[in-house]
């Protein structure tokens, strides 16, 4: 066999049992309850195949508010495909298990949702735990 279709099936294997003990803790020990979300923040950075936008003095990614990232793109070479958004979402939920109020957070850099504040989303509250949850 190939060496490198080999190394390749390995990392497949890796990604498909991570996948599966995901959904089987989620099954296990998670129960699905409405939740609202309560902050909603969305920003953008600049990003393709070749390179990433990065702030000079911490050489982080350089974030910044989605109305200024079109003039970022412009001034620094980059397409307009090449703006990305990022979400910061926080949520609350009451807990199956103390019947409280508990928040939670969620971020991704690969934000296409339409979420809003308010909005009633599905949350996976823990089973034990009232302050662990899951963004579904």
């Amino acid at each position: 066999m190939n060496p490198r279709a080999a190394g390749m099936g390995i990392v497949a294997g890796g990604i498909g049992l991570f996948a599966v003990v995901d959904q089987t803790d989620k099954a296990m020990n998670y129960t699905e309850v409405e939740g609202t979300i309560t902050e909603l923040v969305v920003d953008c950075y600049l990003e393709n195949d070749d390179h990433k936008l990065v702030d000079k003095e911490t050489d982080k990614m350089a974030y910044m508010d989605c109305e200024m990232a079109p003039f970022a793109a412009a001034r620094f070479g980059y397409e307009e495909k090449d703006i990305k958004r990022r979400a910061s979402v926080t949520y609350a939920y009451v807990s199956p298990v103390d019947q409280q109020t508990h928040t939670g957070d969620y971020s991704t850099k690969h934000y296409h949702q339409n979420y809003e504040e308010d909005m009633p989303v599905t949350v996976f509250a823990h089973k034990k735990d009232p302050a662990k949850s899951r963004f579904k």
